[in-house]
């Protein structure tokens, strides 16, 4: 996927955890896996697959582009996506704005057209105010699973921490 791991996005939200703390700024995180991914690898295989995780990092990589800001595959079909200074109505909006572009977006592998879409958790940090890296994690994880309770395809938010 041509996107960071999970190691360098772990040691990028520790650090940045501490600085917004340190500075007194927002700070968000954004979850967000492919919706029933498994049926695609079960129906169409695992190369099919990696095509989709591709073509989603493809459409979101260029749009992650402000120095400290981080697009990570934290594991299987699910990224992160860590935003400086970043408040939580703002960093709802990016994410509604993926949302609507991997529902639109249309991947080719071999002669399949594949379509899928993918649900979101947001959690955001008040500025000054305190919070771990883990709490953060957690929170927008926990709106994540909501998302996928709720009928997947949607974004969810915390209560800013």
């Amino acid at each position: 996927t041509q996107t960071r791991n999970r190691a360098f996005f772990d040691q990028a939200l520790l650090a940045e955890t501490r600085r917004a703390l340190r500075l007194k700024t927002a700070l968000s995180l954004v979850t967000f896996d492919i919706d029933h991914f498994k049926g695609i690898n079960d129906t169409l295989g695992h190369q099919a697959g990696d095509a989709c995780l591709r073509a989603l990092a493809e459409l979101i990589r260029p749009r992650i582009h402000r120095e400290g800001d981080v697009l990570a595959r934290y594991g299987g079909e699910e990224f992160v996506v860590l935003l400086i200074n970043t408040p939580a109505s703002a960093a709802a909006d990016l994410a509604e704005a993926f949302r609507a572009d991997i529902e639109a977006l249309q991947t080719n592998f071999e002669t399949q057209q594949i379509r899928f879409t993918a649900s979101f958790g947001v959690a955001s940090s008040t500025a000054g105010h305190f919070f771990t890296s883990q709490e953060l994690l957690r929170r927008a994880d926990q709106a994540l699973y909501q998302a996928k309770n709720e009928g997947r395809n949607c974004v969810r938010v915390a209560a800013p921490v």
